[in-house]
């Protein structure tokens, strides 16, 4: 009997096979993060080119953002991958993505964000389908993004990444918010190009944001006591009584803390505080918050699995109708701005049906 390999069992069963090697995440980084050679900052942008916001976040969010290096992005393309052994599995991966494309299911992607020190966040992509679902003309429609964020090690010494200038969001956001802003114009790989170089367009039907952490021996989690939370927003430069940033002194190096922020403080404090901001389209966020209306459907957001906020964005931008200038769009003149917001809802309401449906009007 002749000896069974893996290129002359059944078909079905090794399309099973394929399917799983094709679909199945990587692992994502262990506690604590390995190999930083593998990884670079994305390139700061001259302040003065853009407005006063858009100048601070591309001055703050490189500097705490850490993305692998291009070289490394092939080890993530299980499709090259098994193209490259011969032409059989080349033939047999080809009509295998094919004939699943339809399916949602087997276009989701899955992004673990490890926030080292609560001061670097280190996104890598562990699950990423041979191709998104392409059935919109020039947009490219990711079906679900699966994202978790890992909370790995208590803050080093020195200034906080929580810490904000007056008048300016603090680091941490514009950290997030790039990460975000560089999947939907340049796809999980590319740097973010700038305004002026081509947007590859890609849109979410529906971003689910987790937020968990992993505790290292010796460590604990700060409590939910009222004297801990204090403790841990004084020296993050956060004011509980006004809600209001303000700066912390830097300090001598020395070791991370034992104690880590809670996930929860991390999703609620930080991340649904943004995307509130950024949703209600004001003077100062509808420049950054037009893209969420335009090429996301709904974002859920979880913490270690448990519902924690749900924002379906087709009913807050129904709400959303400014009657003072000084309210919306900043960056745009004054004697414009509503003109431009009405337009601009009316093409994102139109945009989002066509990409989404009624769908998105619902959890």
């Amino acid at each position: 009997m002749a000896c069974l390999t893996f290129l002359t069992i059944p078909l079905d069963v090794r399309e099973n096979v394929l399917s799983l090697v094709l679909f199945s995440p990587y692992n994502p980084y262990p506690i604590p993060p390995l190999a930083e050679d593998t990884r670079q900052q994305p390139i700061r942008r001259p302040f003065e080119e853009y407005s006063f916001f858009k100048g601070w976040y591309w001055h703050y969010a490189p500097c705490n953002l850490s993305y692998e290096l291009p070289e490394s992005f092939a080890a993530h393309n299980s499709s090259l991958i098994l193209s490259l052994v011969n032409r059989q599995l080349k033939d047999e991966v080809t009509a295998l993505i094919q004939r699943l494309e339809d399916k949602p299911d087997y276009h989701r992607y899955t992004l673990d964000i490890l926030f080292v020190n609560e001061q670097n966040f280190w996104p890598t992509w562990i699950c990423l389908p041979p191709r998104p679902i392409r059935n919109c003309g020039d947009h490219v429609i990711v079906s679900q993004v699966d994202v978790t964020f890992r909370i790995a090690g208590g803050k080093k010494p020195g200034r906080s990444i929580f810490d904000g200038r007056t008048g300016v969001p603090p680091p941490i956001e514009f950290c997030v918010y790039h990460i975000l802003e560089r999947f939907l114009r340049a796809g999980p790989f590319l740097e973010t190009p700038d305004e002026s170089k081509a947007d590859i367009d890609y849109n979410i039907a529906a971003l689910k944001l987790d937020f968990t952490a992993i505790l290292a021996e010796g460590e604990e989690f700060y409590t939910d006591a009222d004297e801990d939370w204090e403790d841990w927003q004084e020296e993050n430069g956060r004011s509980l009584d006004r809600g209001r940033r303000k700066a912390s002194e830097s300090t001598p190096e020395g070791p991370p803390a034992t104690k880590i922020m809670h996930p929860q403080w991390l999703a609620s404090d930080v991340v649904i505080r943004g995307l509130e901001s950024l949703s209600q389209m004001s003077y100062h966020t509808a420049e950054f918050g037009a893209m969420l209306y335009e090429r996301i459907g709904n974002i859920h957001v979880t913490v270690e699995g448990r519902k924690e906020r749900n924002f379906i964005l087709n009913n807050v931008l129904r709400e959303l109708n400014p009657s003072d200038p000084g309210h919306t769009f900043g960056n745009i003149p004054r004697e414009e701005r509503l003109p431009y917001f009405n337009r601009w809802k009316k093409e994102t309401q139109e945009r989002r049906f066509f990409l989404f449906g009624e769908a998105c009007s619902t959890v």
